[in-house]
């Protein structure tokens, strides 16, 4: 399966929730901004009715002080407090108690990628003790181009002289595959189309790869360049996966203080939770990267905004990666 194609701190302190409350929202002329009287009245009813809104780049509750229906243009807008311009599609309301539910939504004015409802407890939330912890397996520490194969891959065609793989990192050691285009073997995109082998070890120019789930070496003569992990994660729109634990740490070490991300946020934000990588840091053989969570996702069109942050181990207990890039972008 190809991963690659698309498809604050650990939590944020009352200072910062007051400041963001207060702090003016800038005007988004979105899909459900500039909207038909009735649809404006019918949402400027309910938050009148539920004294608070919540915008879906905060999810800070906002008291509601006055609710208006004001002219805009040949449409209608729904303006809180005399200031602020709702677009609908991104302003939640309380619901059952545990969750927010979408304005935009009770309006029929709902965007397919927003969610119906989220929960109103913090993203996060600090843990103790840490977690049992197991030794990592398998894992992918980058790509590794292959120039005569992309090139048959470009061409639609496959070559006269096969790609070897062997058994070990070594030009006598037994063929293990003789390659003849990336059909014969997994692939993985660096960027968009252009495609490459997960790399798990790398030895004297050799590079171990894995096929039909056994380990094969590709040798220095048909490698091009090698990109590793932190760098494909720092340079291209990033996700936690789903094999992640949710934790988060004050220090790329697993005895720091950590924070794990609320299981409900994680159901609202998807199983692919994405990330800005920021930093990352090798500790000993493990390789640790300093992540912003963000919300809501950089593809919806909104700007997104660090809601949570804190170092996350590279890989799982089971030597999957916990982060991952889209190739692809959006």
């Amino acid at each position: 399966m190809n991963r690659s194609t698309r498809k604050s701190t650990p939590r944020l302190g009352a200072c910062l929730a007051a400041a963001l409350a207060l702090a003016a929202l800038p005007a988004r002329a979105d899909i459900c901004q500039a909207i038909d009287k009735a649809t404006a009245e019918a949402g400027a009813k309910l938050i009148r009715a539920a004294g608070v809104i919540v915008y879906d780049d905060w999810f800070v509750p906002t008291p509601v002080r006055h609710v208006e229906v004001r002219p805009w243009e040949n449409l209608y807008e729904v303006v809180v407090n005399g200031a602020i311009s709702v677009d609908l599609a991104h302003a939640y309301l309380p619901g059952d108690g545990e969750t927010y539910a979408s304005l935009g939504w009770q309006v029929g004015c709902g965007d397919p990628i927003i969610a119906k409802a989220v929960p109103t407890h913090p993203f996060v939330a600090t843990l103790d003790p840490p977690p049992p912890w197991a030794p990592d397996g398998a894992r992918i520490i980058g790509v590794v181009e292959a120039p005569r194969l992309y090139d048959a891959y470009l061409a639609m065609g496959e070559l006269q002289q096969p790609a070897i793989l062997r058994a070990g990192p070594a030009a006598d050691a037994a063929v293990v595959r003789e390659v003849f285009s990336f059909d014969d073997v997994p692939q993985t995109e660096v960027d968009y189309e252009h495609i490459g082998l997960a790399v798990y070890e790398r030895r004297d120019g050799w590079f171990r790869v894995i096929v039909d789930g056994a380990p094969a070496w590709l040798a220095p003569e048909e490698a091009g360049p090698f990109h590793d992990l932190a760098t494909l994660l720092t340079t291209n729109l990033s996700y936690l996966d789903y094999g992640w634990d949710g934790l988060l740490f004050d220090a790329p070490d697993r005895g720091a203080t950590k924070a794990r991300i609320d299981p409900d946020w994680r159901v609202a934000m998807g199983e692919q939770i994405e990330v800005d990588v920021r930093a990352s840091r090798l500790v000993g053989d493990a390789l640790w990267l300093r992540v912003d969570v963000i919300w809501p996702s950089p593809c919806s069109g909104e700007d997104p905004v660090a809601v949570a942050s804190g170092w996350v181990p590279a890989y799982g207990a089971k030597g999957g990666s916990n982060a991952w890039y889209y190739s692809r972008g959006c």
